[in-house]
């Protein structure tokens, strides 16, 4: 076990917490600890600073282990991929700094609208839907 984090356990949780985990927080404290390699790349770790703990930062679900270079990498490749894919759980709505946004490509016209509310935006969805008269299928689902 390495002496640097259990000297600053007390600090890590706390830190850990205020970021938004939950859980068992002393599991994922030992998982980390005592961790070797990362979990994404398989590097194994030179020294204490080289772990980090991945979660959700909706959800506040922890996920990995990871190498400081997995982390930074993976929190850009997913920040990339959820400016393309719905964060909301509807297709074509997903919430970003300033809202809620409805985006959606229908022929060669791209319509984007900004809302204050998740229901507002639900609402124009349908609204949207209905006046282009568009079908969802279940492909489209997947």
């Amino acid at each position: 076990m390495n002496d640097t984090l259990i000297k600053y356990k007390p600090q890590t949780i706390y830190t850990w917490k205020k970021r938004g985990l939950k859980g068992d927080i002393e599991e994922v404290y030992k998982r980390v600890l005592n961790s070797t390699n990362c979990e994404l790349c398989g590097k194994k770790y030179q020294g204490s600073g080289d772990r980090c703990m991945d979660h959700c930062h909706a959800t506040g679900e922890f996920r990995h282990v990871l190498c400081r270079r997995c982390n930074t990498g993976y929190k850009k490749q997913k920040s990339k991929s959820l400016a393309r894919r719905n964060t909301s759980g509807f297709i074509n709505i997903c919430h970003d700094g300033k809202g809620w946004r409805f985006s959606r490509n229908h022929g060669r016209i791209k319509y984007r609208r900004f809302f204050k509310s998740k229901i507002d935006c639900m609402c124009y969805k349908i609204i949207f839907i209905l006046k282009h008269k568009i079908k969802y299928n279940s492909e489209y689902y997947e």
